[in-house]
């Protein structure tokens, strides 16, 4: 199979598999996608067969805080093989040479939000977001101490950044991992939104903008797209404002944040949320990784003997001495056994916070030579709490 960037010249190609495996021609999404984003501001990567497009992978870019620092990544999407190609290891291909060209390019990770998570855990993908799932009826929602005097108003969705921006950068220092989001995305979010009839809503203290709502509407069902409040008593106020739509909506769906609290005021139990995996991401240079670690003051001078595992990328199969130094970390040969052994997958967990160490030791996700080199492991590679709520 021919694996490459997609230009003009290919692009009908990749509009007409869109059609096949994703939104219509004629849906309001896919003419925006087409007309104002693609490669305009992403890459595509295809797998042709006799010029014909079987296999493809957009590559859209974010900036991604991960533990106070901001990574360039790409959110692969769009991820599809034509009907009569499936079944061949197709995607395997294109896989591999898309991470290849990440790797060249200087992006340490991928992300990808599956529609069926085994299909990319051969891969070396792993899931390190989850979210909580609310499903349940708005009469449910038992939310108490609500302050009315805080004001609700419904503003322009497609005119809403200024309002909603400096909230979403507020609440997101309460997460080890989320996208920073620049007016370029803000817009795209917005515009998008605004096509498919969200609503946007803001509740204020005065002029003081505090928390924001976008949600949408199908037949008897309110579907939040998100809900964000610098404070509790602003997110009551909010979900006060949902419940109120019960007069003409019986249901609610909402994938809230993973540390919300809203189940804990319910007088039903069986309306508490769901965890439910959201994101996926794939580490493309170890070596990169570990070179930049922070050396903590008590581990200069100490070293570790690493193996990871990557069956799927060649490049990435590590078998090192990390020797950690008051100017950093060196990587080094060695023919000694290693003090931990891991594969790709469960590095990618333990570098972005999602498990401790201690428990994906525990879960003989990692093997360790001695329980001091899990506790120097979870000193690295700290738990972080994450959130990412994109979906193109």
């Amino acid at each position: 199979m021919d694996c490459r960037l997609i230009n003009q010249e290919t692009i009908k190609q990749v509009a007409d598999l869109w059609d096949c495996c994703f939104e219509k021609k004629d849906s309001k999404f896919f003419q925006w996608y087409f007309q104002e984003y693609v490669l305009k501001h992403n890459k595509i990567v295809g797998g042709f067969e006799n010029q014909k497009l079987t296999t493809m992978v957009h590559l859209n870019p974010y900036v991604l805080n991960l533990h106070g620092h901001n990574l360039k990544v790409k959110y692969l999407v769009g991820v599809a093989t034509d009907p009569v190609a499936r079944g061949q290891h197709k995607m395997g291909e294109l896989l591999a040479t898309t991470f290849n060209l990440l790797r060249a390019a200087g992006n340490k990770v991928a992300l990808l939000e599956p529609i069926n998570a085994g299909i990319y855990l051969p891969y070396g993908f792993a899931y390190t977001f989850f979210r909580l799932k609310y499903a349940m009826p708005l009469a449910g929602l038992t939310i108490p101490y609500v302050d009315f005097d805080l004001q609700i108003e419904r503003v322009q969705t497609s005119q809403a950044e200024n309002l909603l921006a400096p909230i979403y950068q507020q609440v997101m220092t309460r997460y080890d991992s989320y996208i920073v989001r620049d007016s370029f995305n803000w817009q795209a979010l917005l515009q998008v939104a605004q096509q498919e009839d969200v609503t946007t809503v803001v509740v204020k203290e005065g002029p003081t903008v505090l928390g924001y709502l976008l949600y949408r509407t199908e037949g008897e069902q309110v579907i939040v797209q998100e809900l964000l409040a610098v404070s509790d008593a602003a997110q009551r106020r909010l979900l006060a404002y949902l419940k109120a739509l019960n007069n003409t909506f019986k249901t609610l769906e909402w994938l809230s944040t993973p540390d919300d609290l809203t189940y804990l005021y319910f007088k039903d139990q069986d309306y508490a949320p769901k965890v439910e995996p959201f994101m996926m991401a794939r580490v493309i240079n170890a070596g990169k990784i570990l070179e930049e670690l922070t050396v903590p003051v008590e581990y200069q001078g100490q070293e570790l003997i690493v193996y990871l595992k990557d069956d799927f990328m060649n490049l990435n199969n590590l078998y090192t001495k990390v020797v950690f130094t008051k100017d950093g970390v060196e990587l080094r040969d060695t023919l000694k056994e290693p003090n931990v052994t891991m594969d790709i997958s469960t590095f990618t967990q333990l570098y972005f916070g999602t498990y401790d160490a201690r428990q994906l030791y525990q879960q003989g996700r990692i093997l360790a030579e001695d329980t001091k080199h899990i506790t120097m492991l979870a000193k690295l590679f700290p738990r972080g709490n994450n959130f990412i709520n994109e979906y193109f």
